[in-house]
């Protein structure tokens, strides 16, 4: 979904096929299927209504930021998907998946961060003479248990 600008809007195939260098024999046999390994990358628009690939601009729509009826509509009217009960449900839950990656990805890295900023807070309290009581009054943010386990690790 987040990739580079001049992959945008693009489906890429690789696929893995035998090529023979050398050849001591004619008794030499290539695996079958080989032809069957292969990656399709679907780097997306980011807009729904850039791209020019059926496909693409339905996976945009799917996976956009916009409220559910418009992504319902714009399925149905654009991409002639009739709305089933079946079909709304499995659009709704990919929704969440794509949602939850996106989320679980900025968040992780803002929770590290955030977290890390919020135990050097209260460290910093702590060695300044608060109590554990006194620096939960000052910050408002920080539960007891927090305080608490932060103190602990100082002594």
């Amino acid at each position: 979904m987040d990739c580079p600008e001049d992959k945008k809007d693009s489906i890429i195939n690789y696929s893995f096929e035998p090529h023979i260098i050398y050849q001591s024999n004619d008794k030499l046999k290539l695996y079958k299927n080989c032809d069957l390994m292969n990656i399709t990358f679907i780097h997306l628009s980011g807009k729904p209504d850039h791209s020019h690939h059926q496909f693409i601009s339905m996976l945009d729509t799917l996976l956009a930021r916009m409220d559910t009826e418009t992504k319902k509509k714009k399925l149905q009217e654009e991409h002639n998907l009739p709305m089933t009960i079946k079909l709304e449900k499995e659009m709704n839950d990919m929704c969440n998946l794509s949602s939850g990656i996106r989320e679980k990805g900025f968040l992780d890295g803002e929770r590290k961060g955030e977290r890390k900023g919020k135990l050097e807070t209260i460290r910093n309290m702590i060695i300044d003479g608060f109590t554990n009581i006194e620096a939960l009054k000052a910050t408002g943010r920080y539960t007891a248990e927090e305080l608490s386990a932060v103190a602990a690790s100082l002594h």
